[in-house]
């Protein structure tokens, strides 16, 4: 595409300076008819090479006029590349923070497994204490009979640590991927409008 610009350019002023040298060519022809007197042949002659000189000079001007426009429809064309580049940049640029969001699943599910325990451990360390005895004093028992207080306490406790964690996880996930639709979207527009103005004015 460069290279059509580059060819378009300098076309344009190769036309551009024949225009001016038939321009000159015919001020040349008319001072040179002005002062031959004489036979009607070399009138027509100088008639005639006057209308040659007008119309090499008409080629030279619908050349320029017609190389102006392949340099503008070119430059048009280049910024609607620039614009798709760009637009195709931002898609990945958006894809790849996404793609980074979810690499940290993993030390998320590590948090969730040790957030997981955490009730329990804390029930655990509450039931150690000299504030229950768990010894079992009557039969020998081994499991006291209030161990199904520990579980009444712990499984609750996981379950709602659980199902929060699943409700932030689920709402982070969800305006998260809200915002890179509303970016995406917004990328579009943008190179959408900037597109159409500009084929407009083509």
């Amino acid at each position: 595409m460069s290279g059509l610009m580059f060819d378009a350019v300098w076309y344009g002023s190769v036309a551009d300076w024949q225009s001016t040298c038939m321009a000159l060519l015919l001020e040349v022809q008319g001072e040179i008819e002005g002062c031959i007197t004489g036979g009607g042949h070399r009138s027509r002659e100088m008639r005639a090479m006057r209308a040659k000189i007008r119309y090499l000079g008409s080629l030279a001007d619908g050349v320029k006029r017609h190389t102006a426009a392949l340099k503008e429809n070119g430059q048009a064309d280049m910024s609607i590349l620039h614009s798709i580049i760009s637009q195709v940049d931002n898609r990945l640029n958006a894809r790849l923070a996404a793609a980074s969001s979810h690499d940290s699943a993993a030390m998320k599910t590590l948090a969730f497994l040790t957030a997981l325990f955490l009730p329990g451990t804390f029930v655990a360390t509450i039931f150690s204490t000299d504030f229950f005895d768990w010894q079992g004093g009557n039969g020998g028992k081994v499991v006291s009979e209030l161990f199904w207080v520990f579980w009444a306490f712990a499984v609750p406790l996981t379950i709602v640590v659980a199902v929060g964690w699943r409700l932030w996880w689920s709402f982070e996930k969800k305006r998260f991927d809200e915002d890179i639709k509303a970016e995406i979207k917004a990328i579009n527009g943008s190179n959408h409008s900037s597109s159409s103005g500009k084929g407009e004015g083509i």
